[in-house]
């Protein structure tokens, strides 16, 4: 493709993405304003930003890291480590992956014969380079602060910025590697699992290594920095020459065609908490509910790396109520967030017509409800038990109240919603009623039991009502799924079924 021809498509395909970004903020400028405007916020905004962070580090170079410059240059590198592991999961797992190969606009490019390649450097690599340049930007700015009156130390993490910048290859390569496939749910599955469990591992044995002694240990073998620097020169260069080739391979036909299966098709059968499941797994929503499992799994991998220097003798010296508190209070936001996910889509309420669909077919009303306050609650477990698993980790002290408030937490939803029962909305997912949310909220405020009474005592009570609790959301669960109220005009009173389901 000639020169002039490459430039003006990608012009383009630019112009087309400031357009769209002009049209959803409303805003009132004309297109070359708009790329006036944003070229001078970049440039303006990334010489403050670094003017600061110059400054900033100056203040602590000259009084908290003033007696120990060495633990300025370990934190630097797990900074560097961590924001570089975070930025290509997330460029892996959330919505970014989704950047080009699920654009609206796919199949116009494709009309306006406007190159794949050019859509999926302006969507996908350039948006992560852009957020990817902050690592080198402040690691270099770093290294002038700290390097100029310590050579031995520069030197010595030499490898700081090779390691930056190939995080920034790396991060450009998984934005094109996303860009020429086809779109995948990216939900909690057995590899995706153990390859966060790995990561997390990895980063916490070298936390370890860091902390413990710093990589001007004399035990570490003369070539070890070399070796590392060029290793990462390696990896960027590998990374980039893998950049282009994706871009270069991207094809409209990967992406719009549909792939032809082969085999026998045949009809499986699967029970009612396997299909909810999948259909979860399916959706946007799965996607973003998996990140937190995802990301809990990596911490506790960090965990377990770390435990050389754990339990850390701060935590150990706190009252054991303080600690009973956090991990009570932790559990119970990270399952209410993961249920208020999950229930858009697989919730009482946008599930309660298959639901029902079910019962009438013959499956009885107590499978049913069992199944889905089952499913629920093994939504939530996992978190209790990566809680209490973490808070045994860095304290030395098991906690099981976090499991019981998992429990709890699944319960208090399942009840207030059900207590409520608001119809789901005409696209079958759940629509926004406050009064199931306070509900489920005042149903839950039993687990802040730990704040008065004795850890020990509270983890029994705890226990104890959230097994009362599971047993009156099973009620309230049953009775909504055999008596399904209409949400016709006409007749407020009527029902789909006159009489409780023969089936429940």
């Amino acid at each position: 493709m000639p020169r002039s021809i490459w430039v003006t498509d990608f012009r383009l395909v630019r112009d087309f993405r400031a357009f769209e970004i002009i049209n959803a903020f409303r805003l009132p400028l004309s297109l070359g304003a708009f790329k006036l405007l944003v070229s001078a916020a970049i440039l303006v905004g990334g010489l403050i930003g670094v003017g600061l962070w110059f400054l900033f580090l100056q203040i602590l170079r000259d009084t908290v890291f003033a007696q120990d410059r060495e633990l300025a240059w370990q934190l630097c590198s797990l900074a560097v480590l961590y924001s570089s592991a975070t930025l290509i999961g997330s460029g892996l797992l959330t919505s970014r992956r989704l950047a080009v190969a699920a654009n609206p606009h796919l199949r116009l490019f494709r009309d306006l014969e406007l190159p794949l390649p050019h859509v999926a450097l302006r969507y996908g690599v350039l948006p992560a380079a852009m957020s990817a340049a902050p690592i080198p930007s402040a690691t270099i700015v770093f290294l002038v602060v700290f390097g100029a009156d310590d050579p031995a130390r520069l030197s010595g993490y030499a490898w700081l910025l090779p390691l930056a910048f190939s995080a920034v290859a790396a991060a450009c390569f998984t934005a094109a590697w996303c860009a020429a496939r086809l779109p995948r749910p990216a939900s909690v599955r057995w590899l995706r699992a153990v390859a966060c469990a790995v990561v997390g591992l990895a980063l916490g044995i070298m936390t370890t290594a860091t902390l413990r002694a710093g990589i001007l240990w004399t035990g570490v073998p003369p070539l070890a920095v070399p070796a590392i620097t060029a290793t990462a020169i390696l990896a960027t260069v590998g990374l980039i020459a893998g950049t282009a080739g994706c871009v270069r391979r991207a094809r409209y036909s990967a992406l719009l065609l549909p792939r032809r299966q082969y085999g026998s098709h045949r009809h499986e059968t699967k029970d009612l908490w396997t299909a909810l499941l999948a259909d979860l797994a399916a959706s946007p929503h799965g996607t973003l509910a998996s990140v937190y499992y995802l990301a809990t799994i990596t911490v506790c991998a960090i965990l377990v790396g770390v435990s050389p220097l754990l339990p850390l003798p701060a935590l150990a010296a706190l009252p054991t109520t303080g600690l009973s508190r956090a991990v009570v209070g932790t559990t119970v936001l990270l399952a209410s967030c993961v249920l208020a996910i999950a229930f858009e889509r697989i919730g009482p309420t946008a599930k309660i017509y298959h639901a029902r669909f079910v019962i009438e077919n013959g499956l009885s009303g107590r499978r049913v409800a069992a199944s889905l306050l089952g499913l629920y609650i093994g939504m939530t477990l996992p978190l209790g038990l990566f809680v209490a698993v973490a808070a045994w980790l860095v304290s030395g002290d098991l906690h099981l109240s976090p499991l019981a408030a998992a429990v709890v937490v699944a319960a208090a939803e399942v009840a207030g919603e059900s207590l409520v029962a608001p119809l789901p909305s005409t696209d079958g997912s759940r629509p926004f009623e406050l009064a199931s949310t306070v509900a489920a909220y005042a149903f839950m405020t039993p687990c802040f039991v730990v704040i008065l009474v004795d850890p020990v005592l509270a983890a029994v009570l705890i226990a104890l009502y959230a097994l009362v609790l599971t047993l009156g959301a099973f009620v309230c669960l049953r009775y909504r799924l055999s008596r399904l109220t209409s949400n016709s005009r006409r007749s407020s009173q009527a029902t789909i079924a006159g009489s409780p389901s023969s089936a429940s």
